[in-house]
């Protein structure tokens, strides 16, 4: 009776491991930000990072992911736990993940978060060619929906975007 109870209690068990592995939690919440599931991405990135330490290869793509998620869902928050990220993560930080956070803010329509961030990566990658690009479509982006302030803020970045 005992080796039924256990047989039938082992797949919870198995599953329950598999609920701490930080590539597994980190995978599944790549795969919720892919279905814009913004809770659960953030719960399942959250929980990846309470599983490691900055050391773990998967350390940034969690806290990236995370950022991605805030940004969505708390976007000043997720403005202030990039920004957080990459002064800790200076050797780590690339554009593809200003590129990230910075996307889901103009999704939002929070441009003038999204010019926040591009002054800073700025700093972290002034001559980034990929940068410069994405400040250009950012300034686009903000132009098209009326949000003059940004328009304005972006351009004294330097952005000015297509006139089209």
């Amino acid at each position: 009776m005992r080796t039924i109870h256990f047989l039938l209690a082992l797949p919870l068990l198995l599953t329950a491991c598999g609920e701490t592995d930080p590539i597994e939690l980190t995978n599944r919440g790549s795969a919720a930000v892919g279905k814009g599931e913004w809770m659960t991405a953030k719960a399942e990135f959250e929980n990846a990072l309470a599983h490691m330490d900055p050391s773990n290869p998967q350390y940034m793509r969690a806290s990236v992911g995370r950022c991605q998620a805030l940004a969505r869902l708390e976007p000043a928050e997720g403005k202030a736990a990039f920004l957080k990220l990459a002064a800790a993560n200076k050797d780590k930080i690339a554009v593809g993940d200003v590129h990230l956070v910075v996307s889901e803010f103009v999704v939002k329509k929070e441009f003038l978060l999204a010019a926040d961030l591009m002054e800073s990566a700025q700093a972290m990658f002034p001559d980034s060619q990929k940068l410069k690009e994405l400040g250009e479509s950012v300034a686009t982006a903000s132009r098209k929906a009326g949000d003059t302030k940004a328009s304005a803020r972006l351009k004294s970045l330097g952005y000015v975007g297509s006139t089209d």
